[in-house]
């Protein structure tokens, strides 16, 4: 994750550097420059709207696995725990059997 994020960050910033110098080397009428920052504007946006529903996605993926995991792990002490009530109700009837045999 960390890493994905250091490559979005220097995405944008060689998105900005490129854009920067590129205005500076092929000046052209004013209105096709504001034309072309909208694009490259539109472009950005767009990169990172999908890298950021990208991220979401895999966010998401990580959240149902470790509660799948997390669902499981209660499950299994749930039924542990059902076992060791059953274990110790069954054991008491036997030493309440036990005893009043001896009585």
């Amino acid at each position: 994750m960390k890493n994905n994020g250091n490559v979005l960050g220097a995405l944008l910033a060689g998105m900005i550097v490129g854009s920067a110098v590129g205005l500076l080397m092929a000046p052209k009428k004013g209105s096709e420059t504001r034309d072309d920052i909208s694009e490259s504007l539109k472009k950005l946006t767009k990169n990172f709207k999908e890298r950021a529903n990208a991220e979401m996605e895999a966010l998401k993926e990580i959240r149902d696995e470790i509660t799948g995991k997390a669902n499981a792990v209660k499950n299994e002490m749930v039924n542990k725990k059902n076992q060791y009530k059953s274990d110790l109700t069954d054991a008491g009837d036997d030493f309440l059997k036990n005893e009043n045999a001896t009585i």
